[in-house]
Formats: C-alpha cells, sequence, structure tokens
C-alpha cells in the first residue's frame, strides 16, 4: 500500500525510491494483455496514475501459466 500513496519507506528514514512514471508503466505493461485502445480508455475512465494501474490490473491482467502436469 505505501507504493501506491507514494510512501514506499517510513516516514523517518530519508531514502528515496526514484522510480519514473516511464518503469512503473513497463512493469504493469508487461503483466497486463492491453491493447493501447485499451489502455486509451481506462486512463480516460481514472482520477489519477494509481486508479488507471489499478484498472488496468483488474481488466487485463495476463492469467499464469497453467503448472506443469
Amino acid at each position: 500500500m505505501r507504493l501506491i500513496v507514494g510512501q514506499v519507506f517510513a516516514e523517518w528514514d530519508e531514502r528515496a525510491l526514484n522510480v519514473s512514471w516511464q518503469t512503473v508503466s513497463e512493469v504493469v505493461n508487461s503483466m497486463v494483455e492491453a491493447t493501447p485502445a485499451d489502455q486509451e480508455a481506462i486512463y480516460a475512465q481514472a482520477v489519477d496514475g494509481g486508479q488507471a494501474i489499478q484498472l488496468l490490473l483488474e481488466r487485463t491482467r495476463r492469467k499464469p501459466p497453467d503448472p506443469p502436469g
């Protein structure tokens, strides 16, 4: 939950994650099967980046492969 609200470390901790939106987007895109049109429609519905990621994952997340027999 801390990553979603932009606070990964405790308030007293001075470290910074320094992850760009591009990096987050690339990771999420590797986890979903969304066309550019799907992404555009979802981004249009979302009020912010966090909600856009949530909607992408809920609606277009790739299914894990079946385990070996």
